[in-house]
């Protein structure tokens, strides 16, 4: 998760430093643009921007050539962010229509612990993005069913055990 964290402050990081640098006026709004995306999550419209950014002719922007070989790995780390977003996406929609399933009163055990595990999982996966959209959903899942298996579930089992001894 570490590489994960790194690799998007090295995406923001560098954007703001291609930006700092003065370009041309058309430059250094889309690459504004871009940096304002990238903070806010906003990874796929980043990616069209730095895109549109690679029609420019870089020789006529300072530093052209440079900044074209920089632009180009923002670019690929802003893919592999997607990537990782997408996959932060359908986990924690995973987990969030997990919980759909699942009555604390009537559900066996195991469908309930299936639940969690899959919950817990997603919770895991986006601790190191807690500004994630989906974050507090899943990590607010999470703490209702802890809760709800210590108080419903496990008296529940404790009780139907009780029955048969």
């Amino acid at each position: 998760m570490f590489k994960k964290t790194a690799l998007f402050g090295a995406v923001t990081a560098s954007a703001m430093l291609l930006s700092a640098c003065s370009g041309n006026g058309e430059y250094d709004k889309l690459m504004s643009s871009a940096d304002k995306a990238m903070e806010e999550f906003k990874v796929e419209e980043a990616i069209k921007i730095y895109e549109s950014v690679l029609d420019l002719d870089f020789s006529e922007i300072p530093y052209g050539s440079s900044r074209a070989f920089i632009l180009d790995e923002l670019l690929n780390n802003a893919y592999d962010l997607q990537t990782e977003f997408d996959y932060l996406t359908e986990i924690s929609e995973n987990a969030l229509n997990t919980d759909k399933a699942i009555d604390f009163d009537k559900s066996s055990f195991g469908e309930v612990v299936e639940a969690y595990l899959i919950i817990s999982n997603a919770k895991s996966s986006l601790e190191n993005y807690a500004t994630f959209p989906k974050y507090t959903e899943v990590v607010e899942l999470n703490q209702k069913y802890e809760k709800a298996i210590k108080e419903k579930v496990l008296p529940r089992i404790f009780e139907e055990v009780d029955g048969l001894i």
